[in-house]
Protein backbone atom coordinates (compact mmCIF):
# COMPACT_ATOMS: atom_id res chain seq x y z
CA UNK A 1 0.00 0.00 0.00
CA UNK A 2 2.79 2.42 1.14
CA UNK A 3 4.68 1.48 -1.90
CA UNK A 4 1.78 2.59 -4.05
CA UNK A 5 1.18 5.82 -2.68
CA UNK A 6 4.89 6.30 -2.68
CA UNK A 7 4.72 5.80 -6.73
CA UNK A 8 1.70 8.19 -6.84
CA UNK A 9 2.97 11.07 -4.52
CA UNK A 10 6.19 11.17 -6.62
CA UNK A 11 4.28 11.52 -9.55
CA UNK A 12 2.04 13.82 -8.25
CA UNK A 13 4.36 16.59 -6.56
CA UNK A 14 7.81 15.87 -8.32
CA UNK A 15 6.32 15.39 -12.02
CA UNK A 16 8.75 18.41 -13.98
CA UNK A 17 5.25 19.66 -14.87
CA UNK A 18 4.70 20.58 -11.24
CA UNK A 19 7.96 22.19 -10.81
CA UNK A 20 9.07 26.05 -11.65
CA UNK A 21 7.35 27.36 -15.10
CA UNK A 22 4.74 25.49 -14.27
CA UNK A 23 1.72 28.54 -15.12
CA UNK A 24 0.40 31.19 -12.05
CA UNK A 25 -2.53 29.30 -10.04
CA UNK A 26 -5.18 31.78 -9.89
CA UNK A 27 -5.88 33.80 -6.35
CA UNK A 28 -9.39 32.05 -6.00
CA UNK A 29 -8.73 28.50 -6.74
CA UNK A 30 -6.44 28.53 -3.55
CA UNK A 31 -8.93 30.32 -1.60
CA UNK A 32 -11.51 27.97 -3.17
CA UNK A 33 -9.99 24.59 -2.68
CA UNK A 34 -9.03 26.14 0.84
CA UNK A 35 -12.32 26.76 1.88
CA UNK A 36 -13.97 23.68 0.11
CA UNK A 37 -11.24 21.38 2.44
CA UNK A 38 -12.63 23.33 5.87
CA UNK A 39 -16.17 22.55 4.67
CA UNK A 40 -15.35 18.92 4.22
CA UNK A 41 -13.03 18.91 7.70
CA UNK A 42 -16.26 20.53 9.40
CA UNK A 43 -18.44 17.91 8.25
CA UNK A 44 -15.67 14.83 9.07
CA UNK A 45 -15.59 16.85 12.45
CA UNK A 46 -19.67 16.13 12.90
CA UNK A 47 -18.92 12.29 12.16
CA UNK A 48 -16.31 11.94 14.13
CA UNK A 49 -17.36 13.46 17.52
CA UNK A 50 -17.65 11.36 20.46
CA UNK A 51 -17.88 12.47 24.37
CA UNK A 52 -14.04 12.80 23.98
CA UNK A 53 -12.29 12.68 27.57
CA UNK A 54 -8.55 13.40 29.07
CA UNK A 55 -7.05 17.09 28.55
CA UNK A 56 -9.50 18.11 25.98
CA UNK A 57 -12.63 17.72 27.96
CA UNK A 58 -11.31 19.17 31.07
CA UNK A 59 -10.27 21.87 29.52
CA UNK A 60 -13.51 22.30 27.28
CA UNK A 61 -15.63 21.63 30.61
CA UNK A 62 -13.44 24.32 32.36
CA UNK A 63 -14.08 26.91 30.10
CA UNK A 64 -18.17 25.99 29.85
CA UNK A 65 -18.27 26.53 33.44
CA UNK A 66 -16.11 29.99 33.57
CA UNK A 67 -18.46 31.32 30.85
CA UNK A 68 -21.01 30.85 32.62
CA UNK A 69 -19.58 32.75 35.85
CA UNK A 70 -19.63 29.43 37.80
CA UNK A 71 -16.19 28.48 39.68
CA UNK A 72 -14.01 25.91 39.16
CA UNK A 73 -13.60 22.70 40.81
CA UNK A 74 -11.38 22.09 43.25
CA UNK A 75 -9.64 18.61 40.61
CA UNK A 76 -9.72 21.04 38.07
CA UNK A 77 -7.81 23.69 40.01
CA UNK A 78 -5.23 21.21 40.71
CA UNK A 79 -4.89 20.17 37.17
CA UNK A 80 -4.03 23.69 36.00
CA UNK A 81 -1.42 23.94 39.04
CA UNK A 82 0.27 21.08 37.53
CA UNK A 83 0.22 22.01 33.71
CA UNK A 84 -0.14 26.37 33.64
CA UNK A 85 0.43 26.05 30.15
CA UNK A 86 -3.02 24.76 29.75
CA UNK A 87 -4.60 28.05 31.43
CA UNK A 88 -3.93 29.43 27.75
CA UNK A 89 -6.04 27.53 26.03
CA UNK A 90 -8.85 27.29 28.83
CA UNK A 91 -8.90 31.18 28.09
CA UNK A 92 -9.42 30.65 24.11
CA UNK A 93 -12.49 28.31 24.87
CA UNK A 94 -14.09 30.54 27.03
CA UNK A 95 -13.78 33.33 24.80
CA UNK A 96 -15.31 31.06 22.17
CA UNK A 97 -17.67 29.95 24.59
CA UNK A 98 -18.66 33.42 25.46
CA UNK A 99 -18.25 34.51 22.01
CA UNK A 100 -21.20 31.84 20.71
CA UNK A 101 -23.40 32.62 23.62
CA UNK A 102 -23.87 35.60 22.09
CA UNK A 103 -25.09 34.02 18.71
CA UNK A 104 -26.76 31.38 20.72
CA UNK A 105 -24.27 28.91 19.47
CA UNK A 106 -23.71 25.86 21.86
CA UNK A 107 -20.73 25.70 23.84
CA UNK A 108 -19.02 22.65 22.10
CA UNK A 109 -20.00 24.31 18.67
CA UNK A 110 -18.06 27.55 19.82
CA UNK A 111 -15.20 25.61 20.31
CA UNK A 112 -15.38 23.92 16.94
CA UNK A 113 -15.51 26.20 14.83
CA UNK A 114 -12.03 27.72 15.22
CA UNK A 115 -11.02 23.97 15.73
CA UNK A 116 -12.22 23.11 12.11
CA UNK A 117 -10.82 27.09 10.63
CA UNK A 118 -7.50 25.97 11.53
CA UNK A 119 -8.06 23.50 9.25
CA UNK A 120 -8.55 26.15 6.92
CA UNK A 121 -5.26 27.99 8.12
CA UNK A 122 -3.19 25.39 7.29
CA UNK A 123 -4.89 24.65 3.54
CA UNK A 124 -4.31 27.98 2.04
CA UNK A 125 -1.06 28.89 4.01
CA UNK A 126 0.24 25.24 2.59
CA UNK A 127 -0.83 26.26 -0.90
CA UNK A 128 0.32 30.08 -0.55
CA UNK A 129 3.80 28.33 0.34
CA UNK A 130 3.60 26.08 -2.99
CA UNK A 131 2.50 29.27 -5.16
CA UNK A 132 5.90 31.70 -3.67
CA UNK A 133 8.04 28.59 -4.21
CA UNK A 134 7.64 28.50 -7.67
CA UNK A 135 5.03 25.48 -7.86
CA UNK A 136 1.34 26.21 -8.70
CA UNK A 137 0.38 23.06 -9.80
CA UNK A 138 1.30 21.96 -6.47
CA UNK A 139 -1.04 23.92 -4.48
CA UNK A 140 -3.81 21.24 -5.05
CA UNK A 141 -1.64 17.66 -4.34
CA UNK A 142 -0.27 19.57 -1.18
CA UNK A 143 -3.16 20.74 -0.03
CA UNK A 144 -5.08 17.38 -0.40
CA UNK A 145 -2.29 16.01 1.21
CA UNK A 146 -2.76 18.38 4.47
CA UNK A 147 -6.79 17.58 3.83
CA UNK A 148 -6.24 13.68 4.67
CA UNK A 149 -3.99 13.67 7.25
CA UNK A 150 -4.73 16.87 8.75
CA UNK A 151 -8.19 17.46 7.99
CA UNK A 152 -9.60 14.82 8.13
CA UNK A 153 -8.48 13.16 11.33
CA UNK A 154 -10.92 12.24 13.97
CA UNK A 155 -8.17 14.84 15.87
CA UNK A 156 -10.07 17.62 14.49
CA UNK A 157 -13.49 17.01 16.43
CA UNK A 158 -11.30 16.95 19.70
CA UNK A 159 -10.50 20.49 20.67
CA UNK A 160 -6.97 20.60 22.14
CA UNK A 161 -3.50 22.47 21.04
CA UNK A 162 -2.51 20.35 17.87
CA UNK A 163 -4.50 21.85 15.34
CA UNK A 164 -4.27 24.81 16.57
CA UNK A 165 -0.43 24.58 16.97
CA UNK A 166 -0.29 23.26 13.04
CA UNK A 167 -2.13 26.42 12.05
CA UNK A 168 0.34 28.54 13.87
CA UNK A 169 3.17 26.91 12.22
CA UNK A 170 1.89 26.70 9.14
CA UNK A 171 1.23 30.77 8.97
CA UNK A 172 5.20 31.00 10.26
CA UNK A 173 6.58 28.82 7.75
CA UNK A 174 4.47 30.79 5.06
CA UNK A 175 6.10 33.84 6.30
CA UNK A 176 9.70 32.09 5.69
CA UNK A 177 8.80 31.53 2.00
CA UNK A 178 7.45 34.81 1.76
CA UNK A 179 10.90 37.01 3.80
CA UNK A 180 13.16 34.29 2.54
CA UNK A 181 12.04 34.26 -0.84
CA UNK A 182 12.46 35.84 -4.73
CA UNK A 183 10.12 38.35 -3.53
CA UNK A 184 11.91 39.61 -0.68
CA UNK A 185 11.59 41.17 2.96
CA UNK A 186 8.75 42.07 4.17
CA UNK A 187 7.86 43.29 7.78
CA UNK A 188 3.96 42.53 7.80
CA UNK A 189 4.97 39.33 6.87
CA UNK A 190 7.91 38.69 9.31
CA UNK A 191 6.16 40.26 12.17
CA UNK A 192 3.01 37.87 11.12
CA UNK A 193 5.03 34.92 11.83
CA UNK A 194 6.52 35.95 14.48
CA UNK A 195 2.91 36.60 16.64
CA UNK A 196 2.26 32.84 14.86
CA UNK A 197 4.55 31.25 16.02
CA UNK A 198 4.86 32.89 19.19
CA UNK A 199 1.07 31.27 19.43
CA UNK A 200 2.36 27.85 18.47
CA UNK A 201 5.06 27.87 21.36
CA UNK A 202 1.79 29.42 23.81
CA UNK A 203 0.20 26.67 22.95
CA UNK A 204 2.90 23.74 22.11
CA UNK A 205 5.68 24.45 23.50
CA UNK A 206 7.64 22.36 21.98
CA UNK A 207 7.10 24.43 18.80
CA UNK A 208 10.06 26.44 20.13
CA UNK A 209 12.03 24.06 17.90
CA UNK A 210 11.05 26.15 14.71
CA UNK A 211 12.32 29.24 16.37
CA UNK A 212 15.31 27.41 17.86
CA UNK A 213 16.42 25.93 14.46
CA UNK A 214 15.77 29.56 12.26
CA UNK A 215 17.67 31.14 15.10
CA UNK A 216 20.70 28.88 14.17
CA UNK A 217 20.37 29.35 10.58
CA UNK A 218 20.49 33.17 10.60
CA UNK A 219 23.45 32.93 12.95
CA UNK A 220 25.61 30.32 10.65
CA UNK A 221 24.75 32.83 7.61
CA UNK A 222 26.54 35.89 9.74
CA UNK A 223 24.37 38.10 7.94
CA UNK A 224 23.90 40.65 10.48
CA UNK A 225 20.92 42.71 9.80
CA UNK A 226 19.32 39.11 9.45
CA UNK A 227 20.55 38.40 12.76
CA UNK A 228 19.19 41.65 14.40
CA UNK A 229 16.09 41.15 12.26
CA UNK A 230 15.91 37.91 13.92
CA UNK A 231 16.20 39.82 17.33
CA UNK A 232 13.65 41.70 17.03
CA UNK A 233 11.30 38.79 16.12
CA UNK A 234 12.13 36.55 18.72
CA UNK A 235 11.23 39.78 21.13
CA UNK A 236 7.96 40.11 19.13
CA UNK A 237 7.12 36.25 19.65
CA UNK A 238 8.07 36.12 23.37
CA UNK A 239 5.55 39.09 23.88
CA UNK A 240 2.96 37.20 22.47
CA UNK A 241 3.57 34.70 24.49
CA UNK A 242 3.93 36.86 27.61
CA UNK A 243 0.59 38.33 26.43
CA UNK A 244 -1.46 35.57 25.73
CA UNK A 245 -0.18 34.39 30.04
CA UNK A 246 -1.64 38.06 30.63
CA UNK A 247 -4.68 37.98 29.45
CA UNK A 248 -5.13 33.84 30.08
CA UNK A 249 -4.80 34.80 33.60
CA UNK A 250 -6.73 37.61 34.26
CA UNK A 251 -9.46 35.98 32.49
CA UNK A 252 -9.65 33.00 34.23
CA UNK A 253 -8.43 34.24 37.68
CA UNK A 254 -5.65 31.55 37.10
CA UNK A 255 -2.66 33.44 37.78
CA UNK A 256 0.44 32.48 38.94
CA UNK A 257 0.00 33.11 42.63
CA UNK A 258 -3.23 31.39 42.90
CA UNK A 259 -1.83 28.14 41.34
CA UNK A 260 0.81 28.22 43.62
CA UNK A 261 -1.74 28.08 46.62
CA UNK A 262 -3.05 24.60 45.03
CA UNK A 263 -0.17 22.77 44.41
CA UNK A 264 3.61 23.47 42.89
CA UNK A 265 3.84 23.04 38.80
CA UNK A 266 5.07 19.45 37.78
CA UNK A 267 8.68 20.34 36.23
CA UNK A 268 10.27 19.27 33.23
CA UNK A 269 11.77 16.24 35.03
CA UNK A 270 8.60 14.87 34.87
CA UNK A 271 8.11 14.70 32.06
CA UNK A 272 11.23 12.87 31.54
CA UNK A 273 10.66 10.67 33.84
CA UNK A 274 7.54 10.16 31.33
CA UNK A 275 9.29 10.10 28.35
CA UNK A 276 12.40 7.31 29.46
CA UNK A 277 9.59 4.63 30.62
CA UNK A 278 9.03 1.65 28.29
CA UNK A 279 5.94 -0.37 29.27
CA UNK A 280 7.78 -3.36 28.20
CA UNK A 281 4.21 -4.99 27.28
CA UNK A 282 3.88 -8.01 24.56
CA UNK A 283 1.01 -5.82 23.19
CA UNK A 284 0.21 -4.59 20.15
CA UNK A 285 -0.61 -0.89 22.26
CA UNK A 286 2.75 -1.17 23.68
CA UNK A 287 4.26 3.02 24.47
CA UNK A 288 7.66 3.92 24.54
CA UNK A 289 7.59 6.79 26.69
CA UNK A 290 3.73 8.34 26.90
CA UNK A 291 1.80 9.23 29.49
CA UNK A 292 0.50 7.04 32.31
CA UNK A 293 -1.33 8.06 35.86
CA UNK A 294 0.20 5.98 38.06
CA UNK A 295 3.62 8.29 37.63
CA UNK A 296 1.51 11.45 37.78
CA UNK A 297 0.45 10.23 41.16
CA UNK A 298 3.63 9.30 41.49
CA UNK A 299 5.03 12.59 41.19
CA UNK A 300 2.20 14.70 42.84
CA UNK A 301 2.92 12.28 45.96
CA UNK A 302 6.64 13.93 45.84
CA UNK A 303 8.04 16.31 47.39
CA UNK A 304 7.75 20.07 45.66
CA UNK A 305 11.73 20.65 47.28
CA UNK A 306 13.26 17.64 46.04
CA UNK A 307 10.60 16.60 43.00
CA UNK A 308 13.19 17.72 39.85
CA UNK A 309 16.15 16.05 41.56
CA UNK A 310 14.34 12.85 42.40
CA UNK A 311 12.55 12.78 38.83
CA UNK A 312 15.88 13.29 37.55
CA UNK A 313 17.33 10.45 39.71
CA UNK A 314 14.50 8.14 38.33
CA UNK A 315 14.83 8.97 34.27
CA UNK A 316 18.54 8.09 34.97
CA UNK A 317 17.52 4.56 36.87
CA UNK A 318 15.43 3.79 34.10
CA UNK A 319 17.75 4.76 31.08
CA UNK A 320 20.75 2.93 33.15
CA UNK A 321 18.56 -0.32 33.74
CA UNK A 322 18.54 -0.92 29.81
CA UNK A 323 22.20 -0.60 28.45
CA UNK A 324 23.59 0.83 25.59
CA UNK A 325 21.85 -1.95 23.23
CA UNK A 326 18.27 -1.97 25.44
CA UNK A 327 18.42 1.83 25.09
CA UNK A 328 19.34 1.70 21.10
CA UNK A 329 16.46 -0.52 20.85
CA UNK A 330 14.29 1.96 23.26
CA UNK A 331 14.81 5.40 21.15
CA UNK A 332 14.39 3.14 17.46
CA UNK A 333 11.19 1.29 18.75
CA UNK A 334 10.18 5.44 20.47
CA UNK A 335 11.11 6.90 16.95
CA UNK A 336 9.05 4.03 14.95
CA UNK A 337 6.07 4.80 16.88
CA UNK A 338 5.59 8.62 17.55
CA UNK A 339 6.61 8.87 13.78
CA UNK A 340 5.17 5.56 12.37
CA UNK A 341 1.10 6.51 13.08
CA UNK A 342 -0.54 8.11 9.99
CA UNK A 343 -3.66 9.08 12.38
CA UNK A 344 -1.58 10.54 15.12
CA UNK A 345 -3.03 9.05 17.78
CA UNK A 346 -6.81 9.86 17.21
CA UNK A 347 -9.07 8.94 19.46
CA UNK A 348 -6.40 7.13 21.41
CA UNK A 349 -6.21 8.79 24.91
CA UNK A 350 -8.02 7.25 27.66
CA UNK A 351 -11.35 5.45 26.58
CA UNK A 352 -11.84 7.72 23.72
CA UNK A 353 -11.04 4.50 20.85
CA UNK A 354 -13.91 2.77 22.91
CA UNK A 355 -17.05 5.49 22.41
CA UNK A 356 -19.62 5.85 20.56
CA UNK A 357 -20.96 8.18 17.88
CA UNK A 358 -22.04 11.51 19.59
CA UNK A 359 -24.97 11.50 16.72
CA UNK A 360 -28.00 10.57 16.99
CA UNK A 361 -28.34 6.55 16.85
CA UNK A 362 -30.21 7.13 13.42
CA UNK A 363 -26.84 8.35 12.03
CA UNK A 364 -24.37 6.20 14.01
CA UNK A 365 -23.91 4.30 10.28
CA UNK A 366 -21.91 7.29 8.71
CA UNK A 367 -19.80 7.61 11.58
CA UNK A 368 -18.08 3.59 10.43
CA UNK A 369 -15.12 4.78 9.67
CA UNK A 370 -14.70 8.59 11.78
CA UNK A 371 -14.30 7.61 14.93
CA UNK A 372 -12.23 4.87 16.63
CA UNK A 373 -14.79 2.44 17.75
CA UNK A 374 -16.22 2.55 14.22
CA UNK A 375 -16.46 -1.12 12.02
CA UNK A 376 -14.33 0.62 9.33
CA UNK A 377 -11.89 2.65 10.98
CA UNK A 378 -9.36 -0.19 11.03
CA UNK A 379 -9.73 0.08 7.14
CA UNK A 380 -9.38 3.74 6.99
CA UNK A 381 -6.55 4.24 9.42
CA UNK A 382 -5.18 1.24 7.17
CA UNK A 383 -4.72 4.38 3.90
CA UNK A 384 -4.14 6.82 5.89
CA UNK A 385 -1.21 4.76 7.19
CA UNK A 386 -0.13 4.31 4.06
CA UNK A 387 -0.42 7.56 2.62
CA UNK A 388 2.04 9.14 6.35
CA UNK A 389 4.68 6.40 5.32
CA UNK A 390 4.83 7.09 1.89
CA UNK A 391 5.15 11.30 2.75
CA UNK A 392 7.75 9.73 5.63
CA UNK A 393 9.28 7.99 2.60
CA UNK A 394 9.65 10.35 0.10
CA UNK A 395 10.27 13.40 2.27
CA UNK A 396 13.54 11.48 3.60
CA UNK A 397 14.33 10.43 -0.15
CA UNK A 398 14.47 13.72 -1.56
CA UNK A 399 15.44 15.79 1.25
CA UNK A 400 18.66 13.37 1.16
CA UNK A 401 19.38 14.40 -2.54
CA UNK A 402 18.19 18.35 -1.87
CA UNK A 403 20.87 20.87 -2.12
CA UNK A 404 20.97 22.58 1.25
CA UNK A 405 19.29 26.02 1.16
CA UNK A 406 18.20 28.46 4.38
CA UNK A 407 14.94 27.23 3.82
CA UNK A 408 15.15 23.64 3.88
CA UNK A 409 17.94 23.80 6.80
CA UNK A 410 15.74 25.54 9.35
CA UNK A 411 12.59 23.51 8.55
CA UNK A 412 14.70 19.97 8.47
CA UNK A 413 16.55 20.95 11.69
CA UNK A 414 13.10 22.23 13.11
CA UNK A 415 12.26 17.99 12.78
CA UNK A 416 15.12 16.84 13.66
CA UNK A 417 14.61 18.88 17.03
CA UNK A 418 10.83 17.64 17.16
CA UNK A 419 12.48 14.30 16.96
CA UNK A 420 15.31 14.63 19.66
CA UNK A 421 12.25 15.91 22.09
CA UNK A 422 9.89 13.37 21.73
CA UNK A 423 12.53 10.49 22.14
CA UNK A 424 13.89 12.49 25.75
CA UNK A 425 10.41 13.88 26.65
CA UNK A 426 6.77 12.31 27.39
CA UNK A 427 5.32 11.87 23.81
CA UNK A 428 2.87 9.76 21.56
CA UNK A 429 1.75 10.38 17.81
CA UNK A 430 0.07 12.84 18.35
CA UNK A 431 2.65 15.55 19.37
CA UNK A 432 3.87 14.75 15.79
CA UNK A 433 0.85 16.23 14.05
CA UNK A 434 1.95 20.30 15.02
CA UNK A 435 4.53 20.06 12.40
CA UNK A 436 3.21 18.13 10.01
CA UNK A 437 2.82 21.39 7.41
CA UNK A 438 6.30 21.36 7.90
CA UNK A 439 7.14 17.50 6.78
CA UNK A 440 4.76 18.83 3.73
CA UNK A 441 6.92 21.83 2.94
CA UNK A 442 10.10 20.17 3.19
CA UNK A 443 8.64 17.54 0.85
CA UNK A 444 7.83 20.31 -1.61
CA UNK A 445 11.36 22.27 -0.94
CA UNK A 446 13.50 19.55 -1.42
CA UNK A 447 11.36 17.52 -4.22
CA UNK A 448 10.80 20.70 -6.58
CA UNK A 449 13.45 23.60 -4.90
CA UNK A 450 11.86 26.89 -5.44
CA UNK A 451 11.99 29.31 -8.59
CA UNK A 452 15.12 31.01 -6.99
CA UNK A 453 16.57 27.86 -5.92
CA UNK A 454 16.16 24.88 -8.46
CA UNK A 455 17.26 21.64 -6.60
CA UNK A 456 20.57 19.44 -7.25
CA UNK A 457 18.78 16.86 -8.68
CA UNK A 458 16.34 19.32 -11.17
CA UNK A 459 20.28 20.97 -12.10
CA UNK A 460 21.34 17.37 -13.04
CA UNK A 461 18.70 16.50 -15.91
Amino acid sequence: MSLLVLVLLGRALLRPGAGVGGGEARSGTLWASAAAGTLLAGAHAALALIPFGFDARRIFSSASTLAVGEPLPAEALTYYARYPHNVRLLWLEQVAVEAGSVVSLPALGAVLLPHVLCVGVVLWSLGRAAQLLGHPRAVLPVQALALVLVGLSPNVAVPYTDLPAAAAVSVAALAMVRCGGAAGWSWPWALTGAVSLGLGVALKPYVVVVAIALVLVVLWSRQWRRVVAVALLGAVSWGTVALLDGASARGTGLDAQRLAQVEAPFPPEHFLAMGTWDSAEDSPVRRWGAYRQDQVDATAAMDPASRAADLRAQAWDQVGGRGLVGNLRFVGAKALWVWGDGTFWAHGEGADSRQASSLPESLSGMTAASRGAGELYDERAGVVQGLWVAVVLLTGAVLLRARADPLLTTWALALGGLTAYLLIFEARPRYVLALVPVVLLVLLRAGLGSADHPTATREAR
